[in-house]
């Protein structure tokens, strides 16, 4: 199968489709995944720190657009806590990057599984 581009959401499968989370790079997008009555996200590059996690507007330097990074942070968070979604966070310590956004408080944390 050739190469398919596209822009905006996309769905790969029923099981599968894009959302877009642009501001680390344009045109960046997150992965959703829903199976079996559960849900995943891979994050991509929306998160590069737990600590982001409980302060959504902190921006790695290197996202082009902070003011987009931090608005594609924020939805991948409520989203990811309204649906009780395993998140992928790729840019985590490898023993630390599958897990779910919980809040405790009124603050949200990252809880490794």
């Amino acid at each position: 199968r050739k190469m398919e581009l596209f822009e905006g959401e996309y769905t790969i499968t029923d099981e599968v489709s894009t959302y877009p989370t642009p501001g680390h790079t344009p045109g960046h997008q997150s992965i959703l995944i829903s199976s079996r009555g559960e849900k995943a996200i891979i994050a991509g590059d929306v998160l590069h720190s737990k600590v982001q996690v409980h302060e959504p507007s902190w921006c790695a330097g290197v996202d082009i657009d902070k003011a987009q990074s931090t608005s594609s942070r924020e939805w991948l968070l409520d989203r990811a806590e309204a649906e009780g979604s395993l998140v992928a966070a790729g840019h985590f310590h490898p023993s630390e990057n599958l897990g779910k956004i919980v809040r405790l408080e009124g603050r949200r944390y990252w809880q490794g599984i």
